[in-house]
């Protein structure tokens, strides 16, 4: 109901694209970590690096 009439929007995202925490995650990546090891290394959870990584197209330079 409250949805429908404009006035739930959902939660604010934890980072936005700019984010430097996100920007460092984004590089070990591409420099050929994995999913798990950038979590380990930048403290942001696996599931939540992963979505952000399809949600921008960020792929591994091999």
């Amino acid at each position: 109901m409250a949805k429908s009439e404009g006035r739930y929007h959902g939660r604010k995202p934890k980072f936005n694209k700019n984010s430097l925490q996100l920007q460092h995650a984004f590089k070990l990546y591409q420099s050929g970590m994995t999913d798990i090891a950038v979590s380990k290394v930048t403290g942001i959870n696996r599931i939540t690096f992963k979505r952000y990584r399809e949600k921008l197209g960020i792929t591994q330079i091999s």
